[in-house]
């Protein structure tokens, strides 16, 4: 049970941590500490449940996966829905999807 818990949060991290990178790289001003931050997440939440719990692993990691795929299809809607909402009249934005 605790393999879920600690795979959600993250998860979350890492999706949150996922939007700041693709942002980042899509506007052409991509922050180092973002990629360094995924790496020590992932460290910091899965190597204590590899160490004490080996049996939760593959639950934190299914969690984590879940949460990632389930929050960029949302977040990606989300965005889809801002975008086609607005009118042709209206400029778009360097950081916009075409």
């Amino acid at each position: 049970m605790i393999g879920y818990i600690v795979g959600s949060v993250c998860g979350a991290i890492e999706l949150l941590l996922l939007h700041l990178l693709v942002n980042g790289i899509s506007t052409g001003s991509i922050k180092v500490w973002v990629v360094f931050a995924k790496i020590a997440v992932l460290a910091v939440f899965l190597l204590p449940c590899a160490l004490w719990a080996p049996d939760e692993l593959y639950r934190a990691g299914v969690a984590a996966a879940a949460v990632l795929v389930v929050g960029s299809v949302f977040m990606s809607a989300a965005t889809m829905k801002k975008v086609s909402g607005r009118s042709d009249a209206e400029p778009r934005s360097k950081g916009d999807a075409i």
